[in-house]
């Protein structure tokens, strides 16, 4: 079956490629994949500022092992740091540190540079 709208296809292909620069300027810049930007995203935009594995994990509907795995780099690079609830020793907040913080707006105006109506909503 034909597609009857060649312009969707279009503007998918230019949105892929925009998507697949992107990461591989993350990479090469930041160390980074977009999937962890979002992350550190996600964590500037709550109120607080912090969340736990499983906050992000729900958030991104993913297992608390994979989004581990990516907080790991982010932590590795001193992008995040956790620290124990005060109350229950057991549950750690993540936290943006400054660097993280400057990483997170510098690619987030980038994006808004490259996408016409980008607003960073984690």
């Amino acid at each position: 079956m034909p597609n009857e709208n060649p312009m969707e296809f279009v503007n998918f292909s230019k949105m892929y490629r925009l998507f697949l620069q992107t990461d591989s300027h993350l990479k090469t810049q930041y160390s980074i994949s977009f999937e962890q930007y979002r992350i550190m995203a996600y964590i500037l935009s709550l109120k607080k500022q912090e969340a736990t594995v499983s906050d992000v994990g729900h958030h991104f509907d993913s297992s608390s092992p994979a989004i581990s795995r990516k907080i790991r780099v982010l932590f590795n690079l001193h992008y995040i740091i956790d620290h124990a609830d005060n109350h229950d020793r057991r549950v750690h907040w993540l936290n943006l540190t400054p660097e993280g913080k400057q990483v997170t707006d510098t690619v987030s105006k980038f994006l808004r540079a490259k996408i016409p109506g980008y607003r960073n909503s984690g």
